[in-house]
């Protein structure tokens, strides 16, 4: 891509010096009032779908396949005969974790990604076959329709292992629009930052220009055409020369002017939007990959398995190991932390009462997360995906606790998440208030409306505290972000549920809602 852009308003400062805006004609309101008539001119897309069946699967195994129709952009439906499915099928729809491939004539293309009874209504991996470009995040439904997806976008080195991500999009598919963030670089080692709205004709926000030593060089706020990067209607530059305010028509520079505040407003507004959009569809990204590189070890281990020899098994220490766990399934699923089972031969769990064998399904150490699996029914709790728990919010964390010394009735504890981030600023973790001691790990830590939001995990080592600073920590505990159990749950085909309408609860109501599904767990 051409530095154009960068050399026009190069162009500009040499011929113009240092010009103030105060004597320049001034814009009112109404003329900046509405900027996404000159960012699309596509009117809302058709909402269309249909069924179809793999050619590979004998039995009836189909898939959603939906869309938008824009007027101009006509779409053409998929032939069966081009599709291929690998992964499982459930009451007539394809189900699980699997990968899609599609042959469009002269090429082919893939998704990975989970089906749910027929819908793609989660994480995905997608790109050309022999094409180094892929996208990858998170499908959005609403009202039974995807409605928008969080998306990355990036290239791949030759191991297929990412190499750049260049956009982290939230695109809506019934507009035709998007807004995050968009990365340029450019031959001469400059780069560009672009946060904002981005439509088919102009983008609209803040772009941030740098030197190949990454200092800044110039910021503008306002209309890009970003087939060319050239500024287009009213443009705010700013850099070591000064600030202008700027009017231009297909590229070229018509006339200074004085801009109002609202326009100002308006940029900052849709920036800060579209940050924290790209922010999201970053997040959704890391769970695609983490969805993908489960998907890739399932194959790899099912194509080796046959030819591995039979491995002795591990000897296991005769101790006994307690913590806590949770339902998150109605069929028995439950998870805990992988802390609490490592080197056991025998789980248990204590259900109403009464001990039930408990089956390990899978486990991340890194993580430290683990999945069980009891053949009861039972009642499992709801997990948030989508929405970011922010820093302040209350919640609630229940559990067993010392049951040797505190007895082994369920303990209530209660707090604020302090932090998004555990120590040394690990991404994976909340740091929280809420008081937790051996035999909570594992337990659910959920909001004041009951939903699963992280996995009570640890404390502070206050013998490190009182080398680091020299006093006691006060409540300094962790939990590991809910998100990060989702490729486990979709590599086995877990059916979650998520929250729907749920209302805030009181203390009271809050632990009674959520007790039957917080279970002790026993490794021997």
């Amino acid at each position: 891509m051409k530095n154009i852009f960068l050399l026009a308003i190069g162009i500009i400062i040499a011929l113009t010096g240092c010009k103030s805006t105060p004597n320049n004609r001034q814009v009112s309101d109404v003329e900046v009032s509405n900027y996404m008539s000159k960012v699309s001119d596509i009117t809302d897309g058709t909402y269309s779908s249909y069924w179809i069946q793999p050619r590979n699967k004998t039995e009836k195994c189909q898939f959603l396949m939906e869309g938008y129709n824009f007027e101009g952009y006509p779409q053409s439906k998929i032939n069966p005969e081009d599709i291929h499915w690998d992964g499982g099928c459930k009451n007539g729809k394809t189900h699980g974790l699997g990968k899609m491939t599609v042959n469009a004539g002269s090429l082919d293309w893939y998704e990975i990604a989970y089906h749910n009874e027929g819908i793609t209504d989660r994480h995905y991996y997608r790109a050309i076959t022999g094409n180094n470009n892929v996208n990858y995040g998170m499908y959005w439904r609403e009202g039974n329709r995807s409605t928008k997806s969080y998306e990355v976008q990036g290239t791949t080195k030759p191991d297929g292992s990412i190499d750049l991500n260049y956009a982290f999009l939230e695109i809506d598919s019934k507009r035709g629009l998007s807004k995050g963030v968009v990365l340029r670089k450019y031959g001469n080692g400059g780069e560009a930052k672009y946060t904002g709205v981005f439509g088919n004709k102009l983008f609209f926000g803040t772009g941030e220009f740098f030197n190949s030593s990454n200092s800044s060089i110039a910021t503008f706020w306002g209309f890009v055409n970003m087939a060319n990067e050239k500024p287009e209607s009213y443009v705010i530059l700013k850099n070591q020369q000064g600030l202008w305010h700027q009017y231009y028509e297909f590229g070229n520079l018509v006339e200074y002017v004085q801009l109002p505040q609202s326009y100002t407003s308006q940029i900052m507004s849709v920036a800060s939007d579209s940050g924290t959009a790209g922010n999201m569809a970053s997040n959704a990204g890391q769970l695609a990959l983490a969805m993908k590189k489960k998907y890739d070890a399932s194959k790899q281990t099912s194509a080796t398995v046959k030819s591995e020899p039979n491995k002795p098994k591990p000897e296991y220490s005769k101790s006994v190991a307690t913590g806590t766990g949770f339902f998150i399934s109605n069929d028995g699923y439950l998870l805990t932390n992988s802390h609490v089972i490592e080197g056991s031969s025998s789980i248990s769990i204590i259900l109403n009462g009464k001990s039930v064998p408990a089956s390990l399904v899978d486990h991340d150490s890194s993580n430290d997360i683990a999945l069980l699996k009891v053949d009861k029914s039972v009642e499992g709790l709801s997990i948030e995906l989508k929405k970011k728990t922010k820093q302040g919010t209350e919640i609630a964390v229940l559990g067993y606790p010392n049951i040797g010394l505190q007895g082994n009735e369920q303990k209530a504890t209660f707090g604020f998440i302090n932090a998004n981030s555990g120590i040394q600023g690990d991404t994976r973790y909340f740091q929280i208030s809420s008081p937790i001691q051996p035999g909570n790990s594992g337990s659910p830590m959920v909001n004041e409306m009951g939903t699963v939001i992280g996995i009570a995990s640890a404390s502070l080592n206050q013998n490190a505290a009182i080398k680091s600073t020299g006093t006691l920590a006060q409540n300094v505990n962790y939990a590991v972000k809910i998100a990060y159990a989702l490729p486990m749950l979709i590599n086995h085909g877990v059916e979650y549920t998520e929250p729907v309408g749920q209302k805030t609860l009181e203390k009271t109501d809050l632990i009674e809602s959520i007790s039957n599904s917080v279970v002790l767990v026993v490794a021997e």
